[in-house]
């Protein structure tokens, strides 16, 4: 890895230096796994409707379930240490590929408690805030974040994380804002029209968000891996 002092500075180095981590030839298969499993098993999990309060989900809405959470948390931490170059296998579940799994609820926790303390996420400018509030405030842990995944030895200490935050946090948080930001607010919006009903509207909808949703990802992804790379 090359130094932090050596990096070159500005907002369009930085987003040219995410793009090309994730714009890579070995990105194409775990790009489709991720889009095809986020389209199936949306799809299958709004197709199954809501669980009933004190009634068995139904098996279609947990087997998606499951298909999500455990295929989307394998093809994230692959993805992202395929971009830094790890000397972690890609798809072994390691100690890093559970405390990166760790981090990610932690990071839906504090997602989920910005919605519930800040504003309606039923409505657009609600959505809005919440992504503004929750991008700003796991910004600074973004590296760490990543590091978490594909770092050797197992980065479970911050310190060496959070340092040299100028280096990358603007860039980040800007890019994040510009980017993330109206992308997580157009799935967050489509989602809530999906599970609202979207009568004809459903089956474009649907097949439309489960790419929205890998693109959203692979942004987040890229600019992590970008972070990372500027503390490594």
């Amino acid at each position: 890895m090359m130094a932090t002092e050596s990096r070159p500075g500005g907002l369009m180095a930085f987003a040219r230096e995410a793009a090309a981590l994730i714009l890579r030839r070995e990105m194409i298969l775990p790009a489709i796994l991720l889009a095809l499993i986020l389209t199936t098993s949306n799809i299958l999990i709004l197709l199954s409707g809501p669980p009933v309060r004190g009634t068995m989900p139904h098996w279609q809405f947990i087997a998606a379930a499951l298909l999500r959470l455990v295929g989307v948390l394998v093809l994230l931490v692959a993805i992202l240490r395929i971009a830094t170059g790890s000397e972690r296998p890609r798809w072994r579940p390691d100690g890093a590929f559970w405390l990166y799994a760790l981090a990610l609820l932690a990071t839906l926790g504090v997602s989920a408690l910005m919605g519930r303390v800040l504003a309606d996420r039923t409505q657009w400018s609600g959505m809005l805030i919440d992504q503004v509030a929750t991008s700003i405030l796991v910004a600074p842990f973004a590296a760490w974040v990543a590091a978490m995944a594909v770092a050797t030895p197992l980065a479970w200490r911050p310190l060496r994380w959070l340092r040299g935050l100028g280096h990358w946090l603007p860039h980040y948080l800007v890019w994040s804002l510009l980017l993330v930001t109206p992308l997580g607010l157009a799935h967050g919006l489509i989602d809530l029209r999906l599970v609202m009903g979207a009568g004809e509207s459903f089956w474009p909808l649907a097949l439309f968000d489960g790419p929205l949703s890998t693109v959203l990802a692979l942004v987040g992804l890229g600019l992590g891996a970008a972070a990372y790379r500027r503390v490594a």
